[in-house]
């Protein structure tokens, strides 16, 4: 399993690297189920705003479900 891990984090470091400040804080949000109404509230930022970040972090991760948010989430330590 932690060779598993250990890959996974080679692998995908320089996509975490180039996540912003912002992308990473909604990321994990996003890992911990929040929906956009819930972030933009907690983040004082519009909806819209949260969903256009939403679909960049999908689009640089190439995630296609919630696990892999999840899993991605997990391995960098954002929860």
């Amino acid at each position: 399993r932690l060779l598993e891990e250990n890959n996974f984090l080679r692998k995908y470091k320089h996509i975490f690297a180039a996540l912003t400040h912002r992308e990473k804080e909604i990321l994990r949000l996003m890992a911990l189920g929040s929906n956009s109404a819930d972030i933009a509230a907690g983040l004082n930022i519009s909806e819209k705003t949260v969903s256009t970040h939403r679909r960049n972090i999908k689009n640089k991760l190439n995630a296609q479900s919630a696990y892999d948010i999840t899993r991605f989430a997990q391995a960098f330590d954002l929860i």
